[in-house]
């Protein structure tokens, strides 16, 4: 229903004699206001939003219709607002709309926490997007990037961090069992990237793991012999002075007095 037709229908009813009757009609014109201008709201689901988009509030504001922006401004301050907006848009229209905070702050749990259990409960209550959802947008990530370091330049740094996991090894019919090993590639002096990010929900971790698959190479020493040249070294040789000693000459030498300590103690002395 278009803006114009709910407008002619709050004026062609008649105005009720209570006030708190006329309120809640009026209250209920404007949601049913809001509601259409969401749903006219053209929105595209092939591309996930930036970081740029999701870290910047103006921007999340942007994403919203104008009399969504209103109606909460009233209630509270201009960043709860944005929150409360956003969650309000994914629960009118949970398959068509992907908020930048909801996905943005989906990603983050799953970063910090891993837990699918956090996601879902908080998805429940409208504050980020389902773990489905987070899920794809990972693996759609990943297989975007590839193994692929663009904006590393050839005065970068280049650090490759290597770690295994282990899942369910000890069983007794050794069925179930996973080992996986991930790579990753840290640089510096490396360039901030905003891409793109393509939605694609048939993308599956099967193939995420084959496009970012490292060939394994074994080790062979050669067989043959090095050629090597050493240059020669000088010999460093001292005569000993105590070689020729007897025992007592040697036992004493270590324990002679030197002779600066002599003139010092004369000279006390006297």
């Amino acid at each position: 229903m278009t803006a114009e037709k709910i407008l002619d229908q709050f004026w062609k009813q008649e105005k009720e004699s209570e006030t708190s009757t006329e309120k809640f009609r009026i209250i209920h014109t404007a949601a049913k206001l809001i509601l259409a201008d969401v749903r006219d709201i053209q929105y595209s689901k092939d591309f996930y939003p930036t970081r740029e988009v999701v870290g910047d509030l103006e921007e999340n504001v942007n994403y919203l219709p104008a009399s969504l922006i209103l109606f909460p401004q009233t209630l509270m301050n201009k960043k709860n607002e944005t929150k409360l907006k956003t969650a309000m848009m994914q629960a009118m229209r949970p398959n068509i709309l992907i908020p930048p905070l909801q996905i943005g702050f989906g990603v983050q749990l799953h970063h910090f926490h891993g837990s699918r259990a956090i996601i879902d409960l908080l998805h429940s209550l409208g504050f980020c997007s389902s773990y489905h959802e987070v899920q794809c947008f990972e693996q759609c990530a990943a297989s975007s990037q590839g193994t692929d370091l663009s904006g590393v330049s050839s005065d970068s740094v280049i650090q490759f961090v290597a770690d295994n996991v282990d899942h369910n090894l000890r069983t007794l019919e050794n069925l179930g069992t996973f080992h996986g090993m991930r790579i990753i590639g840290a640089a510096t002096l490396s360039e901030k990237l905003s891409r793109l990010i393509r939605r694609d929900t048939s993308v599956t971790a099967l193939q995420t793991s084959i496009l970012g698959q490292i060939t394994v190479h074994f080790f062979s020493s050669s067989k043959s012999e090095i050629s090597l040249k050493y240059e020669k070294l000088q010999d460093f040789r001292f005569e000993d002075i105590t070689k020729k000693l007897d025992l007592l000459g040697k036992v004493s030498w270590p324990l002679r007095t030197p002779a600066y300590w002599l003139v010092w103690s004369d000279a006390n002395s006297t």
